[in-house]
């Protein structure tokens, strides 16, 4: 039994050069197969964790209001820049000359374009009642028209000429004129232009930070960060959640007074139409059915809404809009 078992072993051969050839050539077929499924997979686990944040992110907005009667948190983040003789929205990541990250997603402006709005005591004053009276300015070094000696993160008190981002257009001085992005600027149902979030129009934008009262109170266990922009800090960084408030009554009334002045509001719009723009198409041959939106009135407290960094929504919407205005100031 042994001499048979020593004579198995001593005539057996190893493999061929060509037999290993084959087997490395069908495991890179293998590998040129799996992987593209591996790398869709971990993208989906990304947009998982995001949506998962941002639903968290809303839920206790939600709790928030319970404990304080419709109130919203405070010590948010003013997604402003200083810079010499004012304030304007930070860069985003295609406004880089060099190697250092700007402060915003390109798809977060994309979708939301922030715009520079400067609050007038109305709205001071609605702010306040709901909770929101101190903020931090953004204030990022690393966008090349920052103030050098603007302070990030600067604490300040919300007052009257104070800066915010608004969404899709601002008010650019205490008194002066609205400026319109391009975004709502069309009035032509044929020509209508793309946007993310045409509903939150005229409505304040607020970064949650981690020293916001929903993290204060435990009811965010530290600031939320976005799966994505962390994937994505060599690029970008801001990568806090935001609050989306409600429309103010104190923005509609500003709105309204400014279009029977002489200050002018760039054709602003009072109520849009929307429609879904589906996948392989753009605003112009969009087919998703038609919405009209009034964008003209204030909201109630539990309009609230929240995006992440990168621009997206829980729950997701239907992607990109055509927009185009159908009354107008």
């Amino acid at each position: 039994m042994m001499k048979k078992t020593r004579k198995m072993f001593g005539t057996a051969s190893g493999f061929t050069l060509l037999e290993m050839i084959v087997v490395l050539v069908i495991m890179g077929f293998m590998v040129a197969m799996i992987a593209p499924r591996f790398s869709t997979v971990g993208q989906e686990a990304v947009d998982t964790v995001c949506d998962t944040n941002n639903r968290g992110v809303r839920f206790a907005l939600g709790r928030y209001q319970m404990r304080h009667y419709d109130g919203l948190p405070n010590n948010v983040i003013s997604l402003i820049n200083q810079i010499a003789g004012g304030y304007e929205i930070p860069a985003k990541e295609e406004d880089a000359v060099g190697d250092e990250p700007q402060s915003l997603a390109d798809e977060f402006v994309t979708r939301n374009t922030p715009m520079l709005h400067i609050l007038d005591q109305g709205e001071v004053d609605e702010l306040a009642g709901y909770g929101i009276d101190t903020m931090l300015i953004w204030n990022n070094g690393n966008d090349a028209n920052t103030l050098g000696s603007a302070t990030p993160m600067e604490k300040t008190d919300i007052i009257a000429g104070k800066p915010v981002a608004m969404v899709g257009a601002g008010c650019t001085t205490l008194a002066g004129h609205w400026k319109l992005n391009d975004a709502f600027s069309s009035h032509d149902i044929n020509a209508p232009k793309e946007h993310g979030n045409p509903y939150w129009l005229y409505r304040i934008m607020f970064g949650l930070g981690p020293d916001n009262s929903l993290v204060e109170e435990n009811l965010l266990e530290g600031a939320a960060l976005c799966p994505g922009g962390i994937q994505n800090a060599a690029a970008v960084d801001y990568n806090y959640y935001v609050m989306i408030v409600p429309r103010l009554a104190a923005t509609v009334a500003r709105l309204e007074a400014l279009a029977t002045g002489s200050a002018g509001t760039e054709d602003c719009p009072k109520i849009i139409q929307i429609r879904g723009i589906g996948e392989g198409k753009t605003a112009a041959t969009a087919t998703g059915q038609r919405k009209d939106v009034t964008v003209n009135v204030a909201q109630d407290p539990w309009a609230y809404d929240a995006t992440c960094p990168e621009g997206h929504k829980w729950p997701e919407s239907e992607g990109s809009y055509a927009v185009h205005a159908t009354s107008y100031y």
